[in-house]
C-alpha cells in the first residue's frame, strides 16, 4: 500500500475516556512528530529465517508492492505545544501539584505485526479500502509504557489495532490516500518498581481518572508524503521475534503524529487483572507461583507472559494458579478477553541472595 510507504503529514491520534459518573468524554491530546524523532515507523524484514514481509499489494491501486508487516513508535509519542487536556481531573489535580506538564508524559508502543498475515482475517480488500489488524508481537514485545521525564511509571498489554486505508481515485498517487486506525480498549497497571514521587503521583492519578475504563488509541484523518528508511540489523541481535541470526535488511518508513488524544471505554466493562498471591522460586528450582485474579471483561481469557515463561493459554475462569515457575526477578502477565480487550500486570521480586 502505497501510504505505508510514505511520511504521514497529518496523523490525528485519540486515547477517549468516558467518565463513570457524568459520560463525558475524556481526552489528553499527544503529538508525535517525525522532526523530534517521535510519531509512527512501518517496516519489512528481509532475509532468513524467515523474512517478515507482508502480504502483496494490487500496483493498480496501491503503486507498490507489499504491505508493511510491523507498526511501532519511534520511540514514543509526546507533547508537542499547548496540550488538550478534558476530564482526567486527577491527573491535572495530580500535575498542578507536582509541577509536572503533559509535555513530561510519553508513550511507547512496541512492534506490532500482521501476524499469519490471512486475506479474510488479518487483512480484507474490498474496492478501494483496505483493512489490517496488527497485534503485539509475541512474546517479546506485548507491554507498551507510559514515561514521565523517562521515567517508566505504566505499562499494558497492547491491544489490537485496526488500520483503514482508503486509496484514492489516482493510482500510484499518494497524496488522495486516506488512512485511519483504531486500537480496542487496554487497561494500565503501575509498574512495580521504586517510582519517583511525582511518577508514582502520576500513575495513581491516570488510575483513578480511568477507573473501570480502559483506554484505546484512535488514529484519525492520516495524510502521507514522502519519508522512507532502510538499515541493516547486526547479526545477533534481533529486534522481534522470531530470533534472527544473519544480518537482516529491514525497509520502512516514518510517520507524523501531529495530534494525539487519549480515549477511554464505555461502558467500564474494560478487562482488568491483579496479581492476589505470589511464591518466589528458590535459588536455581521450578518452585514458583502466582494467583492471577481477573474482573471485568468477556471470557474466556488468554493468557500469557512476556519472554514466554507462562505459554499462551485460555481459560474461562476468573481465577487461575500457575505453578512451577521459574526464578525471575519479575513476572510480566498479559491478559486478553473474547473481546479483545487487555490488561497488563507486572509483580517484581527482590533479588535472591543465591551462590554463584
Amino acid at each position: 500500500m502505497k501510504t505505508l510507504r510514505l511520511l504521514m503529514t497529518v496523523l490525528p491520534i485519540l486515547f477517549i475516556a468516558w467518565s463513570g459518573e457524568a459520560q463525558a468524554q475524556q481526552r489528553l491530546q499527544f503529538t508525535g512528530l517525525a522532526v523530534e524523532n517521535q510519531g509512527l515507523r512501518a517496516f519489512n524484514r528481509f532475509g532468513p529465517p524467515p523474512a517478515q514481509i507482508g502480504h502483496a499489494l494490487n500496483p493498480l491501486v496501491c503503486g507498490c508492492t507489499n504491505a508493511y508487516y510491523f507498526i511501532e513508535t519511534r520511540p514514543n509519542i509526546g507533547v508537542h505545544g499547548t496540550a488538550i487536556v478534558s476530564g482526567f481531573a486527577p491527573l491535572q489535580a495530580a500535575l498542578q501539584k507536582t509541577g509536572k506538564t503533559m509535555a513530561q508524559i510519553k508513550i511507547r508502543v512496541p512492534p506490532m505485526s500482521l501476524g499469519l498475515d490471512r486475506n479474510g482475517q488479518e487483512w480484507r480488500v474490498e474496492g478501494q479500502r483496505e483493512t489490517r489488524t496488527y497485534r503485539g508481537v509475541y512474546p517479546h514485545a506485548g507491554f507498551y509504557t507510559v514515561s514521565l521525564d523517562n521515567e517508566a511509571i505504566m505499562l499494558g498489554a497492547t491491544p489490537d489495532m485496526t488500520l483503514t486505508i482508503d486509496n484514492g481515485v489516482l493510482p500510484q498517487d499518494h497524496r488522495d490516500d486516506r488512512l485511519s486506525a483504531v486500537s480496542l480498549y487496554s487497561m494500565p497497571a503501575k509498574k512495580d518498581w521504586p517510582l519517583s514521587i511525582a511518577g508514582n503521583a502520576i500513575a495513581d492519578a491516570i488510575l483513578a481518572s480511568l477507573g473501570n475504563f480502559g483506554w484505546r488509541l484512535n488514529f484519525t484523518d492520516i495524510q502521507p508524503s514522502i519519508g522512507q528508511f532502510q538499515y541493516q540489523e547486526p547479526a545477533g541481535q534481533p529486534r522481534v521475534e522470531p530470533p534472527v541470526y544473519p544480518p537482516v535488511r529491514v525497509d520502512g518508513a516514518y510517520f507524523n503524529c501531529p495530534t494525539v488524544l487519549v480515549e477511554t471505554s464505555y461502558p467500564a466493562t474494560t478487562v482488568k487483572a491483579a496479581i492476589t498471591a505470589l511464591t518466589q522460586p528458590a535459588c536455581g528450582q521450578r518452585n514458583g507461583s502466582l494467583t492471577l485474579q481477573i474482573t471485568n471483561g468477556r471470557p474466556p481469557f488468554t493468557v500469557w507472559s512476556e519472554g514466554g515463561i507462562i505459554r499462551e493459554v485460555q481459560f474461562p475462569e476468573r481465577q487461575r494458579v500457575f505453578a512451577d515457575l521459574p526464578a525471575r526477578d519479575q513476572y510480566q502477565i498479559l491478559v486478553r478477553d473474547a473481546l479483545g480487550n487487555t490488561a497488563g500486570v507486572e509483580k517484581r521480586f527482590p533479588p535472591l541472595p543465591c551462590p554463584k
